[in-house]
């Protein structure tokens, strides 16, 4: 995760939210701190009306503008649906302008990672077809399928 394009994204934060004011569309936030991110040579591309991918050419983070009751979960499944790791969920409804940093694992891209220490539970060889049961966090229960005839 790239700290400092976290800072400078954070840091234009507070001086958009003073410049556009209180009660706009998030859309003008949004296109006030596109522009604000691209002066400072910062690569913006635009996902919509109220979402950005920020990128400084090494790393890119996502950022989400709406109010925050329930826009965590949104920028998970967003970030996963872009293949990011980090974004920001931005409420810029208050007087103070409000930020929340979301970060997803590395290994929560879909796919699923199998490690059995010598000994213990079933091998599967690669390529052979099963069928994944998720019971909870970290927890699946795995069955082989028959071959089709």
């Amino acid at each position: 995760m790239s700290q400092s394009l976290v800072k400078k994204v954070i840091g234009c934060l507070c001086t958009i939210h003073r410049r556009v004011g209180l009660h706009r569309p998030n859309l003008d936030y949004a296109d006030a701190l596109a522009g604000r991110l691209s002066v400072l040579g910062l690569s913006v591309e635009r996902k919509g009306e109220s979402r950005l991918i920020v990128s400084d050419g090494q790393e890119a983070i996502a950022v989400m503008i709406e109010p925050a009751s329930g826009g965590e979960q949104r920028l998970r499944d967003y970030l996963r649906s872009v293949d990011l790791e980090v974004g920001l969920l931005v409420n810029f409804g208050g007087l103070a302008v409000e930020h929340t940093l979301v970060v997803r694992p590395k290994n929560s891209l879909g796919l699923l990672r199998i490690i059995c220490p010598e000994g213990e539970g079933e091998k599967f060889q690669v390529g052979e077809m099963v069928q994944v049961k998720f019971l909870g966090r970290e927890r699946v229960r795995i069955h082989r399928l028959e071959a089709k005839k």
